[in-house]
């Protein structure tokens, strides 16, 4: 069984404050340093994880 979840509005805000400064951190750290090929892989993996998520909801 599946619980929803929800966040406050002082959690939400939060997620908002910090939203921009943890896309760069991942950029740098975990995109940035693959080069072309290996980020149209992770792509390609990333949109089929998505897929199956989308069909199981």
């Amino acid at each position: 069984m599946r619980l929803p979840a929800a966040l406050t509005e002082a959690g939400m805000a939060k997620v908002v404050e910090t939203a921009p400064g943890h896309a760069a951190e991942v950029l740098d750290l975990a995109i940035g340093p693959l080069d072309p090929a290996q980020q149209a892989a992770l792509r390609e993996i990333a949109e089929r994880i998505v897929g199956t998520i989308e069909k199981t909801r």
